[in-house]
């Protein structure tokens, strides 16, 4: 997993990573845009701001809930970090 700011646009991050299919457990890369409106959870509870991506680590896992494109990136409307 790798995290960076998008220069286009202020307080918006990209973070990429990998999914798994459920049935067959295959792996599939996959971007995640966290903006301003993206609600960010602790799992352990409490709110985090966008700026959290830039501090994630390779291995530290999330999960992203929004729409996916044709191209694989998730416009997060909630993350979840763990």
């Amino acid at each position: 997993m790798g995290a960076s700011p998008n220069p286009g646009k202020k307080h918006t991050y990209l973070v990429a990573g990998v999914t798994s299919k459920k049935i067959s457990g295959d792996y599939k890369p996959v971007a995640v845009r966290i903006d301003g409106r993206t609600e960010i959870l602790r799992h352990a509870g409490g709110k985090l701001s966008p700026a959290f991506a830039k501090e994630l680590k390779e291995g530290e896992e999330i999960v992203a809930q929004g729409k996916r494109s044709k191209r694989g990136v998730i416009k997060a409307t909630r993350v979840v970090v763990f």
